[in-house]
């Protein structure tokens, strides 16, 4: 019995021989597309009343004492020790000086939060964080080969897609690293992180300062509700319905916000990846190992999910 003809193949570039160009491979559903399996839903509800039980145990027992003992002494000892300008210029210094050994700058916005609020405290939070986005830019210059080869092997396809942007224009480089900065990619590494690519400072800063405006405004937000929760532990005063409903509708909408601007960044800078990596190589015969290598590329990437951060 003759064996049956093979499958036909699909329009081939000109100047590719069949047997180089790489098979189709499935795309793989999205993390958030699709039905979810009842394991996965399973998970999530667990997930969701450990949550809650951890934030009726933190409210009910963790808050009275650090409003106690932490943050209502704090309010006190900074009023009494420091003026309301030389506080922003230590708040300053340290949103500028964190960064550059890896401490988290979160604690020095909510306590800008608590004391300034959201206009001089938005403010004093840019200064700080613009200064700490720059230094540590110029001194990875320094150390950019070392840079170079560990953060590479620590975080490969980040770094690929930093490197990316940096070969593009102007706007290409402020969104790159304005998505990077609204994902959860660690603050501080990118800092250094744009250093072993050819990103230029001023993209970068303004990418920086822009990406960043939304997590300031959820941090400030954090520290008001932390004061006003504290308060109310501290004088032993009820919040009448209308309050409650209030901070109740703003952390929902907060975490609504800080959600959907997470999958917004990670779904752009999905497509800006793909798209870099599957454009037609130009200047590159169609015969050629390069070419062939990025028509392979191209074949993988569609079939992994890439999770950027």
């Amino acid at each position: 019995m003759p064996a049956p003809p093979p499958p036909a193949m699909g329009p081939t570039p000109a100047g590719v021989s069949a047997a180089y160009v790489p098979a189709p491979v499935p795309v793989q559903a999205r993390p958030w597309s699709g039905s979810r399996s009842p394991i996965t839903w399973v998970r999530f509800v667990v997930g969701l009343l450990l949550l809650v039980l951890l934030g009726y145990a933190f409210i009910k027992w963790g808050l009275p004492f650090l409003s106690e003992k932490v943050i209502m002494p704090i309010i006190q000892w900074e009023a009494k020790s420091f003026r309301r300008p030389m506080l922003a210029v230590v708040i300053i210094a340290s949103l500028a000086l964190f960064p550059i050994v890896f401490l988290p700058s979160g604690p020095a916005m909510w306590l800008t939060g608590i004391i300034f609020g959201y206009g001089f405290g938005f403010l004093i939070i840019m200064a700080g964080i613009t200064i700490g986005m720059s230094i540590p830019y110029w001194i990875g210059l320094l150390f950019r080969d070392r840079l170079n080869l560990w953060l590479e092997k620590r975080w490969p396809r980040q770094i690929a897609l930093i490197k990316l942007a940096g070969e593009g224009s102007w706007f290409q480089q402020f969104r790159v690293v304005a998505l990077l900065r609204i994902s959860p990619f660690p603050y501080a590494l990118l800092n250094y992180a744009v250093t072993v690519t050819e990103m230029k400072f001023n993209p970068y800063i303004c990418g920086s300062v822009v990406g960043m405006i939304p997590d300031v405004f959820i941090n400030i937000y954090s520290g008001r509700l932390i004061r006003t929760l504290a308060e109310l532990n501290y004088r032993k005063h009820r919040m009448t319905i209308v309050e409650i409903v209030y901070n109740i509708v703003s952390v929902i909408v907060a975490v609504v916000f800080a959600i959907g601007f997470t999958i917004y960044a990670r779904r752009a800078l999905d497509n800006m990846e793909r798209s870099g990596i599957c454009s037609e190589p130009v200047g590159v015969p169609a015969s050629s190992t390069e070419f062939r290598d990025n028509l392979q590329g191209c074949s993988t990437a569609r079939s992994v999910p890439i999770d950027v951060v």
